[in-house]
């Protein structure tokens, strides 16, 4: 189930409504409101032993469970290719798009422990990285 929150302030009715319906893991978008919100979301998640996924590796350093997404430093590092066929001169409408090919899985054994949750051995050795 969506819960939306557009802005700050809309964390708190967020996580009540996570509370009244007995929500059993949160999935968080990168959004504007949730980047500036991280460490309030990774504690509400702790406190309530959820698991909390999203796409964004960084969130897991800062106390999410884990990501699975596209490989962020690769495709930024594509990214500057790019840029510099363009600034030579290159239509960007003639250059070819690319599809991810790299998907990223990382994993915080530290909130796994933190919310009660053992998480299997085969999900782990998977992982690309693993925070202890």
């Amino acid at each position: 189930m969506p819960i939306g929150v557009k802005k700050p302030e809309d964390l708190a009715d967020a996580f009540a409504t996570v509370i009244r319906e007995l929500v059993e893991a949160l999935l968080v978008l990168p959004v504007p409101v949730v980047f500036g919100n991280r460490s309030k979301i990774v504690d509400f998640t702790l406190q309530q032993r959820l698991p909390t996924l999203s796409p964004v590796s960084n969130y897991v350093r800062e106390g999410f469970l884990m990501s699975y997404g596209f490989d962020n430093h690769g495709t930024w590092a594509r990214a500057g290719s790019y840029v510099d066929r363009i600034l030579r001169g290159t239509n960007p409408a003639e250059i070819p798009v690319e599809q991810v090919d790299r998907f990223q899985l990382d994993i915080n054994q530290k909130t796994a422990r933190g919310i009660g949750l053992a998480l299997p051995h085969a999900v782990i050795v998977r992982a690309d990285e693993v925070i202890e």
